[in-house]
C-alpha cells in the first residue's frame, strides 16, 4: 500500500527546497523521462541529468502518495458520516408519515386551549388534533432532533470502532498536519492528542490533559464527547472525541486552513502566493491591470455600480411587463421568458445538404463539462491553450457565486451567468444614508457594500489573484480557501463584498437588456447541445468514470476530448466543402451566419 512506500522515499532525505523556483510542469517532464526510459538509457545520461530526473521522480511520487493518503482520510471521514445518516434516514422514512399543514394544526390547538383553559386534553385538544396525528408529529420531530443525532452517532461510533479505526492510526502517523492560522492551532493540538493516545486501551483521556473542546467538537456532538459523572466531574470520551477531531480536520484540510507537509494539492497555502509581492507590488498590479491604490479601485467600482443602478432605475417604467418588481414578495423579480427565435431557413437547407452528401456518417458532437465549479471555469478561461483573448464567459447558475464575480473582475473578464433563480436576486446599495434613492428598485435593494472591508483587504485580494493570472498556482488550490466553510476568513469576506458589487452591476445590465439575456442563452445553448448526447461518445458505465485512479480518469477524459475535437473537425470540413460552392455562399444571410456552427 501507498503508506508503506512513502517511508522508503523519505529515507532518501532529499532537501525540501531541492526544486525551489522550478515550475511544476518542468518537474513533470523530468519525472516522465525517468518513468519511461529503460534503466540502460537512464544510466547513459551524465550524472547531473540522471540524478535530476530520478530526484524529480521521487519528489513528485512522494507528493502524489501524500495527496492520495490525505484524500483517503477525507473520504473515510465523509463516508462514515454520510452512511450513518443515510441508514438512519432510511429507517425513519419506512415508519414516518410526513405531516402537512403543521401551522394550521398548531393554530387550532392554540385556539382550543385558549377557549377552554381548564378543560381536559382529551376533550379539548383531541377533537381538533387527534392523538394519532400528534404522535405522528412527535415522531417527525424526533426524526430531525436529538433522537436522530443520537442514532446517527451510535452508527458512526460502531462503524468507526469496528472497521475504519484500524486505518486511522497509520494515516495519522505518516501525515504531518500544520496550520499557519493561530485560530486553527487547537485542531493541530487535538490531532496530536489523538496520535498520542490512539493505541491506548483507556476509554477516557486523563484529567490532567489539556483537551481542546470548543474549537474542535461541534455543539451537536458535545453531549456525546463530554460525559458527566454523578459527582459532576466531566470526562472526555476518547473514541467519540477522535471522531469529532477527524471531522474538524477534514473541514480545515479542505479549506487549506490546515495543510500537510510533503503534499502538493494539500501543501502550505502560502506557497501558492508570490513570495516577493511586497518587493514587486507594482508589477503584479500592472499584470492584473488594476490600480495600485485601494481608494481608486473602490471609486472605480462604486461609480460603475451607481451608473448601472441609475440606468436600470430610469429604464424600469418602460420595460413594461418583461421585467416587473413585485413588492412584499420573497421572490420579487418577475422576468418574462425570451421568445424563441426561428432557425434561419438557409441554415436548415445547409444541414439537409450535409446530411444528404454524407448520409452514412453518424456525427454527434459533444462537449464534456469536466467540472461545474468556479475553479474549473476560471482555469479554462486563463489557460485555454489558444491565442484568443477571452473577455467574457457564459456560465450556468452554479457559476454565479459572489467570489466568482470578484475573481473574474480582478482577472479582467466579465462573468455572464444564466440565472435560473433570478426571482430571488437582490441588488446591493452602493452607499448608506440615502434609502429612498433608486425609487423603482426598492423591492430588490439589500444592504450597502462594506467598502472599508474591501479597502483593508485590497492587497490580499490582488495577492491571491496574481498566481491565477501568472499560472504559478492551480486555480482550485487558491479558491479552496474561499468556500462557505471558511466564512470567517477576512479576505473571503472582502471578496464576497466585492462580488456583491460586481454582481449588482451585472444584474442591472441583465434586467435592463434583453439582448444580453439572449446572448447568454445563445452562448450556453451551444454547450447544452454538446452535452445532450455526451453519453453516446463517452461510452462505458453511462458516461461515468469506470476507475478511481486519477491516471485512468485523465486518460478517459483526454480520449473523450480527442473524439470531440475529431468529430467537430470532420463536421467543419463537410460544412466548408458545401460552402466552397459559390451558390451556397450567396444564399447565406447575416442571420444564417449567426447560427452557423459545426455542432449539429
Amino acid at each position: 500500500m501507498a503508506q508503506f512506500r512513502l517511508p522508503y522515499i523519505r529515507e532518501l532525505h532529499l532537501p525540501a527546497d531541492l526544486f525551489a523556483g522550478i515550475a511544476h510542469k518542468v518537474l513533470v517532464v523530468y519525472r516522465n523521462r525517468a518513468s519511461v526510459e529503460e534503466p540502460s538509457r537512464l544510466r547513459a545520461h551524465d550524472t547531473a541529468k540522471r540524478l535530476t530526473y530520478l530526484s524529480a521522480l521521487c519528489v513528485l511520487r512522494s507528493q502524489e502518495i501524500t495527496d492520495g493518503l490525505v484524500d483517503l482520510l477525507i473520504q473515510i471521514v465523509h463516508k462514515i458520516q454520510v452512511r450513518a445518516e443515510d441508514r438512519v434516514e432510511q429507517e425513519y422514512v419506512k415508519e414516518l408519515k410526513r405531516i402537512a399543514g403543521k401551522d394550521t394544526i398548531l393554530y387550532h390547538i392554540a385556539e382550543a386551549a385558549v377557549e377552554h383553559p381548564d378543560g381536559l386534553v382529551r376533550e379539548v385538544v383531541f377533537p381538533v388534533a387527534s392523538e394519532t396525528l400528534l404522535r405522528d408529529l412527535i415522531e417527525e420531530y424526533q426524526s430531525k432532533g436529538p433522537a436522530f443525532r443520537r442514532q446517527v452517532h451510535t452508527i458512526i461510533r460502531a462503524s468507526y470502532s469496528h472497521h475504519y479505526r484500524r486505518m486511522v492510526p497509520e494515516l495519522l502517523e505518516i501525515l504531518d498536519f500544520r496550520s499557519n492560522n493561530e485560530q486553527y492551532r487547537p485542531v493541530i493540538r487535538a490531532v496530536q492528542l489523538v496520535k498520542d493516545y490512539v493505541r491506548s486501551p483507556r476509554p477516557f483521556y486523563p484529567e490532567e490533559e489539556s483537551i481542546p473542546i470548543k474549537e474542535v467538537v461541534a455543539p451537536k456532538w458535545r453531549e456525546f464527547v463530554v460525559e458527566k459523572e454523578a459527582d459532576g466531574t466531566e470526562r472526555v470520551n476518547r473514541l467519540n472525541y477522535e471522531m469529532c477531531v477527524l471531522q474538524a480536520l477534514r473541514e480545515k484540510v479542505r479549506t487549506k486552513e490546515v495543510w500537510v507537509v510533503g503534499a502538493n494539492r494539500f501543501r502550505n497555502p502560502d506557497d501558492d502566493l508570490p513570495t516577493d509581492f511586497e518587493q514587486n507590488r507594482a508589477t503584479y498590479y500592472d499584470a492584473l491591470h488594476q490600480p495600485r491604490e485601494a481608494d481608486r479601485f473602490i471609486e472605480q467600482v462604486k461609480t460603475a455600480m451607481q451608473a448601472a443602478l441609475r440606468s436600470l432605475d430610469a429604464a424600469m417604467p418602460r420595460l413594461g411587463r418583461k421585467v416587473r418588481l413585485l413588492p412584499h414578495r420573497k421572490k420579487a423579480i418577475s422576468l418574462s421568458p425570451l421568445e424563441a427565435q426561428p432557425e434561419p431557413r438557409n441554415l436548415i437547407s445547409l444541414k439537409r445538404e450535409v446530411g444528404e452528401r454524407w448520409s452514412n456518417t453518424n456525427l454527434l458532437d459533444i462537449l464534456k463539462e469536466t467540472a461545474s465549479e468556479v475553479a474549473a471555469m476560471i482555469e479554462g478561461i486563463l489557460r485555454h491553450c489558444t491565442s484568443a483573448e477571452i473577455q467574457k464567459n457564459y456560465v450556468d447558475t452554479h457559476g454565479q457565486i459572489e467570489v466568482a464575480f470578484a475573481f473574474c473582475y480582478l482577472l479582467g473578464f466579465r462573468l455572464l451567468p444564466r440565472l435560473k433563480d433570478i426571482a430571488s436576486q437582490k441588488l446591493a446599495r452602493p452607499e448608506t444614508g440615502n434609502p429612498c434613492e433608486y425609487e423603482h428598485l426598492q423591492p430588490i435593494l439589500s444592504k450597502p457594500i462594506d467598502w472599508e472591508l474591501i479597502k483593508n483587504q485590497y492587497d490580499e485580494m490582488i495577492k491571491y489573484a496574481t498566481p491565477l493570472r501568472l499560472g504559478t498556482a492551480e486555480t482550485e488550490a487558491i479558491l479552496r480557501r474561499f468556500t462557505r466553510n471558511n466564512l470567517q476568513h477576512p479576505t473571503y469576506q472582502a471578496l464576497a463584498e466585492l462580488g456583491r458589487a460586481i454582481k449588482t452591476i451585472f444584474l442591472c445590465h441583465y434586467l435592463k437588456s434583453e439582448e444580453l439575456r439572449r446572448e447568454i442563452h445563445e452562448g450556453l445553448n451551444v454547450v447544452e447541445n454538446w452535452n445532450a448526447a455526451n453519453g453516446f461518445i463517452h461510452y462505458g458505465k453511462g458516461g461515468e468514470f469506470a476507475s478511481n485512479r486519477l491516471d485512468d480518469q485523465e486518460i478517459s477524459m483526454l480520449a473523450l476530448h480527442l473524439l470531440q475535437i475529431s468529430l467537430v473537425y470532420v463536421n467543419t470540413l463537410m460544412v466548408q466543402e458545401v460552402l466552397a460552392e459559390g451558390e451556397w455562399m450567396k444564399r447565406l444571410t447575416t442571420e444564417d451566419y449567426r447560427g452557423l456552427t459545426p455542432l449539429f
